[in-house]
């Protein structure tokens, strides 16, 4: 009878085990879907992607890594166009307002362009001063350069991009491109010189 008992006992232990094992993975399954459901309840916070500027909400705008010095540091929709700024309620990249460059930047004293810089204001250079440009300068869709009579714009080394030069007068003003220095314009304008107008081209180019 004690044998019997005995092997009974031992049965019944073995079938503990077993029902133990299922036990502990039923509830590891459990708790797995408890928290499957925890992190489905709470809010989805979409961080924006490296297409646009701005960081989370509360924190400084930035621009990606890979962005050239003079992308502005605002929320875009396109980096990779400059044209483009925020999306518009469609979704779409919205145009930068043409006002952005309605407003002029006025040279009135001799001045260098060493750093690269996104323009997107019309450039007024005054009679018997220059503006030096040693670095990469992008205008905004054809925004301007205008020179006054006596004026003076040097490329030296850098370069002028889609930008418009225009003469408001012609008698002294120069341009000079020297040291692989090149100026690129719309593919919509024609460079062209008037009489009366200085062009010294040296290891450089116009396009």
């Amino acid at each position: 009878m004690s044998c019997g008992l005995h092997n009974f006992a031992g049965k019944f232990l073995n079938q503990l085990k077993i029902m133990k094992k299922y036990f502990i993975a039923i509830m590891l399954l459990l708790l797995a879907s408890l928290s499957s459901l925890r992190a489905e309840d709470k809010p989805v916070i979409l961080h924006p992607s490296s297409t646009t500027h701005g960081a989370g909400q509360g924190k400084k705008p930035r621009k990606p890594a890979h962005c050239p010095n003079w992308v502005p540091d605002t929320p875009d929709g396109d980096d990779s166009d400059y044209t483009k700024g925020p999306l518009d309620e469609n979704g779409f990249p919205a145009d930068i307002p043409s006002m952005i460059a309605d407003s002029i930047i006025y040279i009135t004293q001799d001045t260098e362009w060493s750093l690269r810089k996104y323009v997107y204001h019309k450039v007024y250079v005054y009679g018997q001063k220059t503006l030096r440009i040693t670095n990469d300068i992008n205008f905004y869709r054809g925004t301007g350069i205008y020179l006054a009579s006596g004026s003076k714009l040097i490329v030296d080394g850098g370069s002028l991009i889609d930008v418009s030069i225009n003469f408001v007068g012609t008698s002294g003003t120069s341009i000079e491109i020297i040291h692989d220095g090149s100026i690129k314009t719309l593919d919509s304008q024609d460079f062209a010189v008037p009489l009366g107008v200085s062009l010294i081209v040296q290891n450089g180019k116009i396009e």
